[in-house]
């Protein structure tokens, strides 16, 4: 599934320290950036805050 790939990349980026809890980021830049649709982009918020799916 999309959002699964999504929340893949961005939680690496977090362990890696390529992106800081707290930082502002732009569902436009990432969605360039990891190439999908900006759609899901809200979707792995969710999961990463550990949202209703969780």
């Amino acid at each position: 599934m999309l959002v699964d790939g999504v929340y893949e990349t961005l939680t690496t980026h977090l362990m890696s320290g390529a992106l800081a809890p707290g930082d502002t980021v732009s569902i436009d830049s990432l969605s360039r950036d990891l190439q999908v649709a900006p759609t899901p982009i809200p979707d792995w918020s969710v999961l990463l805050t550990g949202g209703p799916d969780e």
